[in-house]
Formats: structure tokens, sequence, C-alpha cells
């Protein structure tokens, strides 16, 4: 047998291993630890929140969700991630979700309003109405100058048959904010769910009025002018 042969198999097999060693490392090892550091970092979460809220603005509200979950699940202790869920929720619809989201926020925060107005919404929408009018007075009692929650509470009352609170609500919100045509059409409304059929034509016809200045009212000017012909 001869020796040198034998020798230069043996290096052979060594230098092979060699470049298994160096292979793993650079294709397994090195990566590993980089996404592992990666994965541990306080702030990876941020990656993910950066993408949903992109995705939110584009109105892309699927992968929105799809980021904010991620976001969520790396690093649940951030209040604004369950927000930005909960919200993106609401887009999609999924109600439930959304609700059970906000009020992780609220227990975190419970001085957060937008949270509260949002889970004000989140209840109406799914008709849990006397939780929504909790929500609603929460905000309204920490932030008396929100017309939308005045008209939100106007809409619930509506709701429910109390038409004397709803038109109450609603004054408020015009009170508040005076070319609030929206709250017009709702206070229009209730006034004919009242049977005051003239209080109910001054409403409408005041969004008609507005309608020639603000562009943005004109479908309300619409439904306006439609419920006035009812009253004709």
């Amino acid at each position: 047998m001869d020796i040198n042969t034998g020798h230069h198999e043996t290096e052979g097999k060594k230098s092979y291993l060699k470049l298994i060693v160096i292979f793993l490392i650079l294709v397994v090892v090195i990566p590993l630890v980089l996404y592992m550091k990666e994965r541990f970092d306080p702030d990876y979460y941020l990656k993910f929140q950066r993408s949903g809220e992109e995705y939110f603005k584009k109105g892309e509200w699927d992968k929105a969700a799809a980021e904010f979950e991620k976001a969520v699940k790396y690093q649940p202790d951030k209040v604004e991630n369950h927000y930005a869920l909960g919200l993106t929720y609401l887009r999609l619809n999924k109600l439930q979700n959304g609700v059970e989201e906000l009020i992780k926020v609220i227990k975190a925060s419970p001085q957060n309003m937008d949270a509260h107005y949002s889970l004000g919404v989140a209840y109406q929408r799914i008709g849990r109405l006397e939780l929504a009018l909790k929500e609603y007075h929460i905000v309204a009692k920490a932030i008396p100058t929100s017309f939308q929650v005045f008209n939100n509470v106007g809409l619930v009352h509506l709701d429910t048959g109390n038409y004397d609170k709803a038109a109450q609500a609603l004054k408020h919100a015009i009170e508040i904010k005076p070319d609030y045509y929206e709250a017009y059409l709702n206070l229009g409304k209730s006034y004919e769910a009242l049977g005051e059929k003239e209080l109910a034509k001054k409403e409408y016809g005041k969004i008609k009025e507005m309608a020639s200045k603000r562009p943005e009212t004109l479908p309300y000017a619409k439904m306006a002018e439609q419920r006035l012909a009812n009253l004709q």
C-alpha cells in the first residue's frame, strides 16, 4: 500500500469536511443567528407596524390586518398595535374581532378616548346599542365638544325609538358644529318620527342650502330632497 496515497485521501476528506462546515456556517448558521437576533429585538414588531400602516393608508385592509397581527404577535404589550388592528378589523367588517382588540386597548389605557369612540361605533354596528351608548357617554364626558359623538348618540336613540332624546343629542351636535350637515339630516328624521313635519322640512332645507357652497354635502342634500318630497 502506498502510504502517500492514504495520506492524500485523509487530507482530501478533511478538506471536504471543511468545505461542508464552511458551507453550513455561511448558508445556515449565520443567517439563523441574524434571524434570531432580529427576532428577539424588542423593536422587531416595528417592521410589521410600519408595513401595516402603509397598507392601511392605501385601503388594503386584508394586507394591513395581516401585518398588524404580526406586530401584535411579536410585541403584544404595544397598545397602538391592538388599536390599529381593531380599526382595520372594523374596515373589514370583522366587528367582533374589532371589539376584542379595542377592549384590550381600553384595559391597558382607560383614558384612550379614540378607543372608546371606536368601540362605541363597533357596538353600534353589531346592534349592541346600550353598550354603544355607554362608550359614547364616556367620550362625551371627557370631550364635550365631540360633535360626532352626539350625532352617534342621536342615531342610537333613533334606532331605539327615543326620538326626543335623539333630537336633543342631534341639536347639541349642531350647536357644537353649526355646519355639520349629517346631523341636520338626522335631526330632520327625528322630527319626522315625532310627527313634526314642518320642523323636519326646515332641517332638510338647511342641508339643501349648504349644498350650493359645499359640494361634499351633495349626497346628503339628495337624501334631504327625497325626504322633503315624501313630506309634501
